[in-house]
């Protein structure tokens, strides 16, 4: 871990998506300083001096983060915290922390000191703790707290302004494990779910960063003060990062194309990150805001290559051309009962109409219990290209269909 980068250990993918979440909010139309909402802003992630947060101002001090690590004691954690700072007329942003083994946090927790970084002398705290989970699969609930212990001589600050000159703005932790790995807490593994509904989260969120190449996994992790679903990415036809998907682009390039010379200049000469924002949209091709406008991502159907398994019961792929045999006493998956209703009966009414009919895969789903559901449309029903547009299916078993 570099001495100059606290969260070096964060790779390019992962860094991209905690910038975006540390500087949302950071600047807003119509980007110029002295704009009333750009002087008085910061309104998620903020931890005020200890003395200002209770005095009863709905502030806090402190935010609180648990996530679950699938690893044991000699698993190798790199965690840190990151936040900007204001004050004396300049921005900016800092970081701390630290490297620790899991079975250095089960006793007594592990303290590392945080230097806010602005031109006043704030300081603040990074706790970390860690529990063994019950049970035979082993794991461990890792807890990470963050606190402003700023102290001012005196009286507490009379407004939010002054208190924010000591205050740890738009804070985040971000964890990586090496020999080990995090699970997700909105969709964990069922052995971990007890564990996971235990986890106790206050003004942070955990969420899981990349791809592991296994569901609900990831060797790293990022607790941000606004909610996020696990494995975010920043998208590629986004020409600035931001966290609210490529429509806020769109606005930003039409807000921009309202600015006036004067105003873009006064943007771009009082903040840095102003002027690249600016930058970023000030010359976009028609093509390029033709992609901000809505995106959606669709997988195209497989190239042509060799049959499918013709396994009985084996999984269809999309596009597959199959022949329906609707079974007696299976689960109703039609349209009126919804994705497996879970009761079964007799052979439903509608099947005496469409056994043995050609059909075409439009998708193959997976419900929450592990069961698939093959839709499909029927080859020679005249409204099938209206049912794939409305996502109006027929839904089958696996074992319900015949290659043809």
């Amino acid at each position: 871990m570099s001495s100059h980068d606290p969260v070096g250990f964060l790779d390019d993918a992962a860094r991209a998506v905690s910038d975006t979440v540390l500087y949302e909010g950071y600047l807003l139309y119509p980007y110029r300083e002295d704009a009333l909402k750009n002087r008085h802003h910061w309104q998620f992630g903020v931890l005020m001096p200890p003395a200002f947060a209770a005095g009863g101002t709905g502030e806090h001090s402190d935010a609180r983060t648990e996530f679950l690590l699938d690893g044991g004691p000699g698993t190798t954690l790199r965690i840190g915290a990151r936040w900007l700072w204001e004050g004396g007329g300049a921005r900016g942003d800092a970081a701390g922390a630290l490297s620790v083994r899991v079975g250095e946090l089960a006793g007594t927790p592990v303290r590392r000191g945080l230097v806010l970084g602005g031109p006043e002398p704030g300081r603040g705290e990074l706790l970390l703790g860690a529990q063994a989970l019950p049970g035979p699969y082993g794991g461990y609930r890792i807890r990470a707290t963050v606190r402003n212990v700023s102290a001012r001589p005196g009286q507490p600050p009379a407004d939010r302004d002054a208190a924010l000159g000591r205050a740890f703005v738009a804070v985040q932790v971000v964890a990586r494990a090496y020999g080990g790995c995090f699970l997700s807490l909105a969709d964990p593994p069922e052995w971990a779910a007890d564990a996971a509904r235990a986890c106790v989260n206050e003004r942070l969120w955990p969420a899981l960063l990349g791809h592991s190449g296994r569901l609900g996994r990831s060797d790293t992790v990022l607790a941000a003060p606004i909610i996020l679903p696990d494995h975010p990415e920043i998208a590629a036809e986004s020409p600035a990062a931001f966290c609210d998907a490529t429509e806020i682009d769109e606005m930003l390039a039409l807000r921009t194309s309202t600015l006036t010379d004067a105003e873009k200049l006064a943007a771009r000469t009082g903040d840095p990150r102003a002027a690249e924002l600016l930058a970023s949209v000030a010359e976009l091709a028609p093509a390029m805001a033709e992609k901000l406008h809505g995106r959606g991502r669709v997988t195209p159907p497989p190239a042509p290559g060799p049959a499918p398994d013709a396994t009985p019961g084996a999984e269809p792929a999309v596009g597959s051309a199959v022949r329906l045999r609707p079974r007696p006493g299976r689960i109703l998956t039609g349209p009126l009962t919804g994705l497996a209703s879970g009761a079964a009966t007799g052979s439903d009414a509608q099947d005496m109409f469409v056994d043995g009919r050609a059909a075409t895969v439009a998708a193959v789903l997976h419900d929450v219990d592990g069961r698939t559901h093959v839709a499909v449309t029927l080859d020679d029903d005249p409204g099938a290209d209206l049912r794939r547009e409305f996502g109006r299916f027929l839904y089958f078993t696996p074992d319900e269909l015949e290659r043809r």
